[in-house]
């Protein structure tokens, strides 16, 4: 899958390096590359219009996928899917969880960014 003695990291350094800037936005420029994907987003970096919203489609999928795995418990909604760990902004956000845990560790994220 990679060119032989390279490791992922490496290979993503390169593709990173290999970006452009157009009109104030880092491009991938690779002749073979489609763009429109995600994969060219996170794989290449790639910050064109359409990469963005390939990117912003299949996230807020994914996202609506994990609220739909909520339960309620309480009157409140619950990520309740095993090995999720709770207590933070990320479980907070992207699995939709109003836990107790994870409703304090949003809420002192945002304090954080606040400066408070």
């Amino acid at each position: 899958m990679y060119p032989s003695g390279v490791r992922s990291a490496e290979l993503r350094a390169r593709r990173l390096a290999q970006r452009v800037l157009v009109d104030g936005v880092l491009v991938a420029t690779a002749p073979t590359l489609t763009h429109g994907t995600t994969n060219v987003y996170v794989h290449w970096g790639c910050h064109c219009a359409a990469c963005i919203e390939s990117h912003r489609r299949r996230s807020a999928k994914q996202r609506a996928r994990r609220f739909a795995q909520r339960v309620l418990v309480g009157g409140v909604f619950i990520a309740a899917v095993p090995n999720l760990t709770h207590g933070t902004k990320s479980t907070y956000n992207n699995w939709g969880c109003r836990c107790t845990e994870c409703t304090a560790a949003n809420r002192a994220a945002w304090a954080a960014w606040r400066g408070e």
